[in-house]
């Protein structure tokens, strides 16, 4: 979402989370009810590509976490 460091996808999740409350997201971003209303909507229309979107995400933070890890290893 434009101005928020938000992507649909983590909206989405937190919506699911929320048990698919828009508002209760909402409250907990802190952002107007109505932007995730329509991240909910853009999300419904562009599925695809905003799961991909989260898979890439998801694996990128797991790749770092790994490295992260592995440096604070070596770091003792």
């Amino acid at each position: 979402m434009v101005g928020t460091r938000l992507y649909v996808w983590q909206i989405v999740d937190t919506v699911r989370s929320s048990g698919n409350s828009v508002s209760g997201a909402a409250e907990y971003l802190g952002v107007p009810q109505h932007h995730v209303q329509a991240a909910v909507d853009y999300y419904a229309d562009f599925t695809a590509e905003v799961d991909s979107y989260r898979d890439e995400d998801l694996e990128l933070e797991r790749r770092e976490r790994e490295r992260w890890e592995r440096a604070e290893r070596v770091l003792g």
